[in-house]
């Protein structure tokens, strides 16, 4: 990750019981902020580029095991992921050289991370800000669910 620029993957605001989350034992070790999913034993993933999620889960920093933001959670921990809610923004590693303004849509890039969506992807966030991702690797940027639970696909 190039620059640290927050230090937490949830942003706010909270209210009642959230964030909701998931908890699972990690099937690779994966830096907090991922775009994650859950295979068929219920451990966390990378979440796959195709069909359409339910919900979009975000992989929370290892508060369990002591890391923070800048440590991977590893192989075999348990995993803590967010279930994202529309209203509430999230700190979400964003693909290198990324060039964002306030509302871009994203897409899952297969890597666990974002990037800009193009024609025939499914649009799960969008930037909650205006901002630049360095060309050293992706980077923590402010999103928001896309507000549909039937996520949308950009049409240019």
């Amino acid at each position: 990750m190039a620059t640290i620029r927050y230090n937490t993957v949830l942003g706010g605001p909270t209210r009642k019981n959230d964030p909701q989350a998931y908890e699972g034992l990690m099937v690779a070790a994966l830096p907090p902020g991922s775009v994650v999913g859950v295979n068929s034993a219920g451990g966390i993933v990378v979440a796959p580029t195709t069909g359409t999620p339910a919900i979009p889960l975000i992989l929370r920093e290892n508060m369990v095991g002591g890391g923070d933001i800048t440590n991977d959670v590893p192989l075999g921990a348990t995993g803590v992921a967010l279930l994202t809610q529309d209203d509430v923004t999230y700190h979400v590693r964003v693909a290198a050289s990324s060039v964002l303004t306030k509302f871009t849509p994203l897409a899952h890039n297969g890597a666990g991370a974002l990037k800009v969506a193009i024609a025939g992807d499914v649009v799960l966030f969008h930037a909650w800000e205006a901002y630049t991702v360095a060309s050293d690797g992706p980077e923590l940027v402010a999103v928001r669910r896309a507000s549909s639970s039937l996520f949308t696909k950009p049409t240019a």
